[in-house]
């Protein structure tokens, strides 16, 4: 999402104003934390996958649609739950941005 979306969706949402720069800061903040998130080595396998979905509003093409974003959890065999990935259903021909 680009910093004008964030502060759209964070007014709409949550009633709140908050300025570009503190949206850099807090992304900036934690980039480096989801990054070795995604690129994170998963086990090589899980007893239990889950996969499941939550609706969240998402901006498109001007306007606030409920979308789903897909969510995979895996039960490794000591009992252990990962978030092996996440993202949005795909919007009318766009990727879905799952990441694996």
């Amino acid at each position: 999402m680009t910093t004008p979306e964030i502060q759209g969706h964070l007014k709409e949402i949550d009633g709140v104003e908050v300025s570009p720069t503190l949206i850099s800061d807090v992304t900036d903040a934690v980039m480096e934390e989801v990054k070795a998130w995604q690129n994170r080595p998963l086990e090589p396998m899980y007893g239990i996958v889950y996969l499941d979905a939550l609706y969240v509003k998402m901006r498109h093409e001007g306007r606030v649609e409920n979308r789903a974003v897909y969510v995979a959890i895996g039960v490794d065999m000591d009992g252990r739950k990962d978030v092996m990935g996440c993202g949005p259903a795909a919007m009318r021909g766009l990727s879905s941005g799952w990441r694996y």
